[in-house]
């Protein structure tokens, strides 16, 4: 429910997310994030407004280009917000449909350290309970870069 618009912003002006909790006054935070903040994380609420099918006109295919075409830090951006995406099961499906199974192999592959994780964990989730998908990533020659990242 409008959580899109918000994180391909983010994935735009991408290099490292940054933190906008509250802090005690009012102020937000607006650092680098920690590894403890939960980036993404449901305290934040962007999983949770992401998850119901929120998809936004034009959001995934924008998530999609920017993980195939982006700066480094878009694409990684771009593919931590798909990897978000893909815990619903519509939006596994609209990920697949507008192209973002093939970009997201070629980053596991290919991309920088960050990049090859949150591809393969975007996989995983595109994958999870979805044969056609399944399918889809080995057919991409997805399954080699992800026994790779797994050794």
């Amino acid at each position: 429910a409008g959580g899109i618009a918000p994180l391909v912003a983010l994935a735009r002006g991408a290099g490292e997310p940054r933190c906008q909790r509250r802090q005690p006054g009012g102020d937000r935070k607006g650092g680098r994030h920690p590894a403890a903040c939960g980036t993404g994380s449901r305290r934040h609420g962007r999983a949770e407004a992401l998850g119901r099918g929120g998809s936004g006109v034009g959001g995934i295919a924008t998530l999609v280009a920017l993980a195939r075409g982006g700066t480094d830090g878009q694409k990684q951006s771009a593919t931590g917000a798909l990897r978000n995406l893909a815990c619903n099961a519509d939006n596994k499906v609209a990920i697949a449909t507008a192209g973002g199974i093939a970009p997201l192999v070629e980053l596991a592959r290919n991309g920088t350290d960050g990049q090859k994780e949150w591809a393969a964990r975007a996989l995983w989730n595109l994958a999870y309970n979805n044969a056609e998908n399944q399918v889809a990533i080995a057919k991409a020659g997805g399954i080699a870069p992800l026994v790779a990242l797994a050794r």
